[in-house]
Protein backbone atom coordinates (compact mmCIF):
# COMPACT_ATOMS: atom_id res chain seq x y z
CA UNK A 1 0.00 0.00 0.00
CA UNK A 2 1.18 3.52 -0.79
CA UNK A 3 1.00 6.30 1.83
CA UNK A 4 0.94 9.96 0.89
CA UNK A 5 2.54 12.21 3.54
CA UNK A 6 1.75 15.91 3.70
CA UNK A 7 4.12 18.25 5.57
CA UNK A 8 3.28 21.94 5.91
CA UNK A 9 5.36 24.73 7.43
CA UNK A 10 3.37 27.83 8.35
CA UNK A 11 0.65 26.67 5.98
CA UNK A 12 2.92 26.05 2.98
CA UNK A 13 2.98 22.51 1.59
CA UNK A 14 6.66 21.48 1.49
CA UNK A 15 6.02 17.75 1.13
CA UNK A 16 7.94 17.44 -2.15
CA UNK A 17 11.09 18.70 -0.43
CA UNK A 18 10.93 16.37 2.59
CA UNK A 19 13.04 13.24 2.29
CA UNK A 20 11.46 9.89 3.14
CA UNK A 21 12.49 8.35 6.46
CA UNK A 22 11.59 11.08 8.91
CA UNK A 23 10.26 10.10 12.33
CA UNK A 24 7.34 11.10 14.54
CA UNK A 25 7.38 10.12 18.22
CA UNK A 26 4.45 10.25 20.64
CA UNK A 27 4.53 9.09 24.25
CA UNK A 28 7.18 7.08 26.04
CA UNK A 29 9.73 5.00 24.19
CA UNK A 30 10.70 2.96 27.25
CA UNK A 31 8.82 1.90 30.36
CA UNK A 32 9.24 3.74 33.67
CA UNK A 33 9.84 7.10 32.01
CA UNK A 34 7.79 10.26 32.37
CA UNK A 35 5.86 12.44 29.96
CA UNK A 36 7.63 13.15 26.68
CA UNK A 37 6.80 16.09 24.41
CA UNK A 38 5.90 14.76 20.92
CA UNK A 39 8.53 15.41 18.28
CA UNK A 40 9.01 15.11 14.54
CA UNK A 41 12.38 14.95 12.81
CA UNK A 42 12.77 15.16 9.04
CA UNK A 43 15.38 16.13 6.44
CA UNK A 44 15.22 18.59 3.54
CA UNK A 45 17.72 19.73 0.89
CA UNK A 46 20.24 22.34 2.00
CA UNK A 47 18.79 24.73 -0.58
CA UNK A 48 15.70 25.18 1.55
CA UNK A 49 16.03 28.79 2.64
CA UNK A 50 16.01 29.16 6.44
CA UNK A 51 15.56 32.97 6.29
CA UNK A 52 12.14 33.98 7.72
CA UNK A 53 11.52 36.80 5.20
CA UNK A 54 13.43 36.21 1.92
CA UNK A 55 13.90 39.31 -0.23
CA UNK A 56 11.78 39.71 -3.40
CA UNK A 57 14.86 39.03 -5.53
CA UNK A 58 14.59 35.42 -4.45
CA UNK A 59 11.10 35.01 -5.90
CA UNK A 60 12.43 32.55 -8.46
CA UNK A 61 13.52 30.23 -5.69
CA UNK A 62 10.93 27.44 -5.13
CA UNK A 63 11.37 27.97 -1.40
CA UNK A 64 10.66 31.68 -1.51
CA UNK A 65 7.85 32.80 0.77
CA UNK A 66 8.00 29.72 2.96
CA UNK A 67 10.84 30.41 5.35
CA UNK A 68 12.18 27.97 7.90
CA UNK A 69 12.72 29.43 11.34
CA UNK A 70 12.38 28.59 15.01
CA UNK A 71 8.71 28.77 15.97
CA UNK A 72 7.32 28.05 12.51
CA UNK A 73 4.17 25.91 12.66
CA UNK A 74 4.49 22.32 11.43
CA UNK A 75 1.66 19.95 10.53
CA UNK A 76 2.10 16.38 9.27
CA UNK A 77 -0.70 14.18 7.93
CA UNK A 78 -0.86 10.86 6.09
CA UNK A 79 -3.47 9.24 3.87
CA UNK A 80 -3.69 5.91 2.10
CA UNK A 81 -6.85 6.54 0.07
CA UNK A 82 -6.30 10.16 -0.92
CA UNK A 83 -9.34 11.33 1.03
CA UNK A 84 -9.04 10.49 4.73
CA UNK A 85 -6.25 12.55 6.24
CA UNK A 86 -4.81 11.27 9.53
CA UNK A 87 -3.11 14.08 11.41
CA UNK A 88 0.02 12.59 12.95
CA UNK A 89 1.77 15.67 14.33
CA UNK A 90 1.19 19.35 15.10
CA UNK A 91 3.85 21.57 16.62
CA UNK A 92 6.57 24.13 16.03
CA UNK A 93 10.10 24.08 14.62
CA UNK A 94 12.48 23.88 17.56
CA UNK A 95 15.86 23.12 15.97
CA UNK A 96 17.47 23.41 12.53
CA UNK A 97 20.70 21.52 11.82
CA UNK A 98 22.45 22.48 8.59
CA UNK A 99 25.12 20.77 6.48
CA UNK A 100 26.19 21.60 2.94
CA UNK A 101 23.94 18.81 1.63
CA UNK A 102 20.83 18.88 3.80
CA UNK A 103 18.91 20.45 6.63
CA UNK A 104 17.48 18.43 9.52
CA UNK A 105 14.38 19.92 11.10
CA UNK A 106 13.24 19.02 14.62
CA UNK A 107 9.73 20.09 15.62
CA UNK A 108 8.18 19.74 19.08
CA UNK A 109 4.54 19.50 20.10
CA UNK A 110 2.74 22.44 21.66
CA UNK A 111 3.11 20.90 25.12
CA UNK A 112 6.72 22.12 25.06
CA UNK A 113 5.23 25.30 26.59
CA UNK A 114 4.63 23.38 29.80
CA UNK A 115 8.36 23.18 30.49
CA UNK A 116 8.60 26.95 30.90
CA UNK A 117 5.25 27.75 32.52
CA UNK A 118 4.31 28.00 36.17
CA UNK A 119 0.97 27.20 37.79
CA UNK A 120 -0.61 28.78 40.84
CA UNK A 121 0.35 32.18 39.45
CA UNK A 122 -1.47 35.26 40.76
CA UNK A 123 -0.38 38.89 40.09
CA UNK A 124 1.53 40.67 42.86
CA UNK A 125 -0.57 41.94 45.73
CA UNK A 126 -3.31 39.36 45.37
CA UNK A 127 -3.66 36.43 47.77
CA UNK A 128 -2.95 33.07 46.13
CA UNK A 129 -5.98 30.91 47.01
CA UNK A 130 -5.63 27.47 48.50
CA UNK A 131 -6.27 24.39 46.40
CA UNK A 132 -8.66 22.02 48.19
CA UNK A 133 -8.49 18.25 48.51
CA UNK A 134 -9.93 17.22 45.16
CA UNK A 135 -10.06 14.48 42.55
CA UNK A 136 -7.40 14.22 39.87
CA UNK A 137 -9.40 15.44 36.85
CA UNK A 138 -10.35 18.59 38.74
CA UNK A 139 -6.74 19.12 39.81
CA UNK A 140 -5.48 18.78 36.22
CA UNK A 141 -7.91 21.50 35.09
CA UNK A 142 -6.88 23.72 38.00
CA UNK A 143 -3.16 23.36 37.27
CA UNK A 144 -3.55 24.51 33.68
CA UNK A 145 -6.28 27.03 34.47
CA UNK A 146 -3.98 28.92 36.85
CA UNK A 147 -1.05 28.96 34.45
CA UNK A 148 1.31 31.90 34.19
CA UNK A 149 0.25 34.40 31.48
CA UNK A 150 2.41 35.42 28.57
CA UNK A 151 2.81 32.05 26.83
CA UNK A 152 -0.32 32.08 24.73
CA UNK A 153 -3.56 30.25 25.37
CA UNK A 154 -3.14 26.73 26.73
CA UNK A 155 -6.01 24.37 27.48
CA UNK A 156 -6.29 20.82 28.76
CA UNK A 157 -9.07 18.34 28.09
CA UNK A 158 -9.82 15.80 30.79
CA UNK A 159 -11.00 12.31 29.89
CA UNK A 160 -12.62 9.59 31.97
CA UNK A 161 -14.19 9.50 35.43
CA UNK A 162 -12.69 11.12 38.50
CA UNK A 163 -10.04 8.79 39.95
CA UNK A 164 -8.09 9.45 43.16
CA UNK A 165 -8.17 12.28 45.67
CA UNK A 166 -5.05 14.43 45.98
CA UNK A 167 -3.87 16.67 48.80
CA UNK A 168 -4.66 20.33 49.33
CA UNK A 169 -2.29 23.18 48.56
CA UNK A 170 -2.06 25.94 51.23
CA UNK A 171 -2.94 29.60 50.69
CA UNK A 172 -0.10 31.68 49.22
CA UNK A 173 1.86 28.64 48.07
CA UNK A 174 4.56 29.66 45.57
CA UNK A 175 3.94 29.07 41.90
CA UNK A 176 5.41 25.79 40.61
CA UNK A 177 6.42 24.41 37.25
CA UNK A 178 3.25 23.34 35.41
CA UNK A 179 4.77 20.24 33.80
CA UNK A 180 6.17 19.08 37.15
CA UNK A 181 2.75 19.45 38.78
CA UNK A 182 1.00 17.50 36.00
CA UNK A 183 3.58 14.70 36.05
CA UNK A 184 3.32 14.49 39.85
CA UNK A 185 -0.45 14.19 39.43
CA UNK A 186 -0.37 11.48 36.75
CA UNK A 187 2.15 9.41 38.74
CA UNK A 188 0.14 9.64 41.95
CA UNK A 189 -3.28 8.98 40.42
CA UNK A 190 -2.14 6.57 37.67
CA UNK A 191 -3.50 8.97 35.08
CA UNK A 192 -1.97 9.79 31.72
CA UNK A 193 -0.82 13.14 30.37
CA UNK A 194 -0.51 13.17 26.58
CA UNK A 195 -0.70 15.33 23.46
CA UNK A 196 -2.51 14.09 20.35
CA UNK A 197 -1.69 14.54 16.68
CA UNK A 198 -3.56 17.85 16.54
CA UNK A 199 -1.44 19.33 19.32
CA UNK A 200 -4.23 19.14 21.92
CA UNK A 201 -3.25 18.39 25.52
CA UNK A 202 -5.13 15.74 27.52
CA UNK A 203 -5.15 14.32 31.02
CA UNK A 204 -6.86 10.93 31.20
CA UNK A 205 -7.97 9.39 34.48
CA UNK A 206 -7.16 5.75 35.21
CA UNK A 207 -10.96 5.24 35.02
CA UNK A 208 -11.76 5.59 31.32
CA UNK A 209 -13.58 3.75 28.57
CA UNK A 210 -10.61 1.71 27.46
CA UNK A 211 -11.22 0.18 24.01
CA UNK A 212 -11.27 -3.60 23.71
CA UNK A 213 -7.90 -5.23 23.23
CA UNK A 214 -6.86 -4.99 19.58
CA UNK A 215 -5.23 -8.02 17.96
CA UNK A 216 -2.61 -6.95 15.47
CA UNK A 217 -3.45 -8.43 12.06
CA UNK A 218 -1.51 -11.52 11.07
CA UNK A 219 1.38 -10.96 8.72
CA UNK A 220 1.99 -7.29 9.50
CA UNK A 221 4.43 -7.64 12.42
CA UNK A 222 8.15 -7.47 11.63
CA UNK A 223 9.28 -10.67 13.38
CA UNK A 224 12.96 -9.82 12.93
CA UNK A 225 12.53 -6.66 15.03
CA UNK A 226 11.07 -8.39 18.11
CA UNK A 227 13.32 -8.97 21.12
CA UNK A 228 11.84 -10.58 24.23
CA UNK A 229 13.16 -10.72 27.79
CA UNK A 230 12.29 -12.20 31.17
CA UNK A 231 14.35 -10.42 33.82
CA UNK A 232 14.12 -10.44 37.58
CA UNK A 233 15.91 -7.11 37.63
CA UNK A 234 12.82 -5.41 36.24
CA UNK A 235 10.51 -6.73 38.96
CA UNK A 236 9.22 -4.89 42.03
CA UNK A 237 7.44 -7.05 44.60
CA UNK A 238 7.40 -4.76 47.64
CA UNK A 239 6.37 -1.12 47.48
CA UNK A 240 5.86 1.56 50.12
CA UNK A 241 3.59 4.41 49.03
CA UNK A 242 3.65 7.69 50.97
CA UNK A 243 0.49 9.81 51.15
CA UNK A 244 -1.49 12.24 53.32
CA UNK A 245 -1.41 15.95 54.10
CA UNK A 246 2.34 16.09 54.69
CA UNK A 247 3.30 12.92 52.83
CA UNK A 248 4.46 11.06 55.93
CA UNK A 249 1.75 8.40 56.11
CA UNK A 250 2.48 5.23 54.16
CA UNK A 251 1.14 1.85 53.12
CA UNK A 252 3.32 -1.11 52.14
CA UNK A 253 2.16 -3.92 49.87
CA UNK A 254 4.11 -6.99 48.81
CA UNK A 255 3.67 -9.88 46.43
CA UNK A 256 4.49 -12.77 48.76
CA UNK A 257 4.88 -15.33 45.97
CA UNK A 258 7.37 -13.15 44.12
CA UNK A 259 9.31 -12.42 47.31
CA UNK A 260 9.59 -16.17 47.97
CA UNK A 261 10.81 -16.76 44.41
CA UNK A 262 13.37 -13.98 43.89
CA UNK A 263 13.71 -12.23 47.24
CA UNK A 264 12.63 -8.72 48.18
CA UNK A 265 12.84 -6.14 45.42
CA UNK A 266 11.47 -2.96 46.94
CA UNK A 267 10.81 0.63 45.97
CA UNK A 268 9.35 3.71 47.64
CA UNK A 269 6.85 5.95 45.85
CA UNK A 270 6.14 9.49 46.99
CA UNK A 271 2.68 10.76 46.04
CA UNK A 272 0.26 13.61 46.61
CA UNK A 273 -2.57 11.17 47.37
CA UNK A 274 -4.81 12.16 50.25
CA UNK A 275 -6.38 8.91 51.43
CA UNK A 276 -5.27 5.45 52.48
CA UNK A 277 -7.43 3.69 49.90
CA UNK A 278 -5.69 5.63 47.15
CA UNK A 279 -2.26 4.69 48.51
CA UNK A 280 -3.22 1.01 48.66
CA UNK A 281 -4.55 1.17 45.12
CA UNK A 282 -1.37 2.85 43.91
CA UNK A 283 0.78 0.22 45.64
CA UNK A 284 -1.09 -2.75 44.18
CA UNK A 285 -1.21 -1.26 40.71
CA UNK A 286 2.52 -0.49 40.91
CA UNK A 287 3.34 -4.10 41.74
CA UNK A 288 1.17 -5.38 38.89
CA UNK A 289 2.81 -3.02 36.43
CA UNK A 290 6.28 -4.10 37.64
CA UNK A 291 5.54 -7.81 37.94
CA UNK A 292 7.88 -10.48 36.65
CA UNK A 293 6.76 -11.24 33.11
CA UNK A 294 7.94 -11.72 29.55
CA UNK A 295 8.31 -8.38 27.78
CA UNK A 296 8.78 -7.18 24.21
CA UNK A 297 9.58 -3.46 24.45
CA UNK A 298 8.96 -2.72 20.77
CA UNK A 299 6.73 -4.24 18.10
CA UNK A 300 7.07 -2.95 14.54
CA UNK A 301 4.12 -2.99 12.15
CA UNK A 302 4.84 -3.01 8.41
CA UNK A 303 2.09 -0.67 7.26
CA UNK A 304 2.77 -1.27 3.57
CA UNK A 305 1.30 -4.77 3.95
CA UNK A 306 -1.94 -3.56 5.54
CA UNK A 307 -5.32 -3.37 3.86
CA UNK A 308 -7.28 -0.13 3.99
CA UNK A 309 -9.46 -1.32 6.87
CA UNK A 310 -6.42 -2.57 8.79
CA UNK A 311 -4.62 0.75 8.24
CA UNK A 312 -7.62 2.66 9.61
CA UNK A 313 -7.69 0.51 12.77
CA UNK A 314 -3.95 0.71 13.37
CA UNK A 315 -3.75 4.48 12.83
CA UNK A 316 -6.46 4.86 15.49
CA UNK A 317 -4.28 3.22 18.18
CA UNK A 318 -2.92 5.46 20.93
CA UNK A 319 -1.25 5.60 24.32
CA UNK A 320 -2.89 3.36 26.89
CA UNK A 321 -4.57 1.10 24.33
CA UNK A 322 -4.26 -2.66 24.84
CA UNK A 323 -2.96 -4.85 22.04
CA UNK A 324 -2.40 -8.55 21.49
CA UNK A 325 0.52 -9.75 19.38
CA UNK A 326 -0.24 -13.19 17.95
CA UNK A 327 2.64 -13.13 15.45
CA UNK A 328 5.82 -13.88 17.40
CA UNK A 329 9.14 -15.28 16.18
CA UNK A 330 9.59 -19.03 15.83
CA UNK A 331 10.42 -20.86 19.08
CA UNK A 332 9.17 -17.92 21.16
CA UNK A 333 8.41 -18.62 24.85
CA UNK A 334 4.78 -17.43 24.55
CA UNK A 335 1.91 -18.24 22.24
CA UNK A 336 0.96 -14.53 22.17
CA UNK A 337 1.79 -11.32 23.98
CA UNK A 338 -0.68 -8.93 25.66
CA UNK A 339 0.53 -5.44 26.54
CA UNK A 340 -0.47 -1.78 26.74
CA UNK A 341 0.92 0.85 24.38
CA UNK A 342 3.04 3.50 26.12
CA UNK A 343 4.20 5.28 22.95
CA UNK A 344 4.50 5.18 19.17
CA UNK A 345 7.25 5.94 16.66
CA UNK A 346 6.36 6.40 12.99
CA UNK A 347 8.87 6.09 10.16
CA UNK A 348 7.53 8.43 7.45
CA UNK A 349 7.85 6.64 4.11
CA UNK A 350 5.43 6.32 1.18
CA UNK A 351 6.09 2.62 0.55
CA UNK A 352 7.94 1.41 3.65
CA UNK A 353 5.89 3.13 6.37
CA UNK A 354 6.72 1.52 9.72
CA UNK A 355 4.77 2.05 12.94
CA UNK A 356 6.63 1.01 16.10
CA UNK A 357 4.52 0.33 19.18
CA UNK A 358 6.40 0.83 22.44
CA UNK A 359 4.90 -1.54 25.00
CA UNK A 360 4.66 -1.53 28.79
CA UNK A 361 6.17 -4.19 31.01
CA UNK A 362 4.12 -6.07 33.59
CA UNK A 363 0.42 -6.87 33.63
CA UNK A 364 -2.27 -4.64 32.11
CA UNK A 365 -4.58 -3.27 34.80
CA UNK A 366 -8.34 -2.93 34.57
CA UNK A 367 -9.36 0.74 34.34
CA UNK A 368 -11.54 1.71 37.26
CA UNK A 369 -10.94 -1.17 39.62
CA UNK A 370 -8.90 0.01 42.56
CA UNK A 371 -6.54 -2.84 43.40
CA UNK A 372 -6.86 -2.37 47.13
CA UNK A 373 -8.78 -4.30 49.75
CA UNK A 374 -10.40 -3.15 52.95
CA UNK A 375 -12.32 -5.64 55.07
CA UNK A 376 -12.08 -8.09 52.20
CA UNK A 377 -13.94 -5.91 49.68
CA UNK A 378 -12.79 -4.42 46.39
CA UNK A 379 -13.10 -0.64 46.50
CA UNK A 380 -13.01 2.35 44.16
CA UNK A 381 -11.35 5.40 45.62
CA UNK A 382 -13.62 7.71 43.64
CA UNK A 383 -16.40 6.57 46.00
CA UNK A 384 -17.31 9.01 48.74
CA UNK A 385 -15.94 6.52 51.31
CA UNK A 386 -12.56 7.18 52.83
CA UNK A 387 -10.68 5.01 55.30
CA UNK A 388 -8.00 6.83 57.20
CA UNK A 389 -6.82 10.36 56.55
Amino acid sequence: MYYDWTVTIDGYDVSEFVYAGGTIVHGRQTDNTGFQVPRAVFRMPAGFDPIPMPPPAMSGDPFWGVGLFIGANVEISVTWDGYTQYRRFTGKVWAIDWTKDEIQVTALGYSMQLEGMKSGYIPDGIVVPAWPVELDLTRAERIVGQGEPGYGHLEITTVGTQGRYVTARPTNSPAENMLDLLIQLEISADGLLFEDGFGDLYYRSRIWSKPARYSLPSGLVDLLAIDMAYEGGNAVNTVQVFYGDDGTLSETVEDAASVAAIGIRSEEVTTILQYRIGALGKANTYILEHSLSWTAPDVTIIMGLATGVQADDILALGEGYAVRVDDLPENNPLGYLDADIIGLTEIMHPEDFRLVLHLANGISTDPGLEFATYDGEWLYDSDEIHYGS
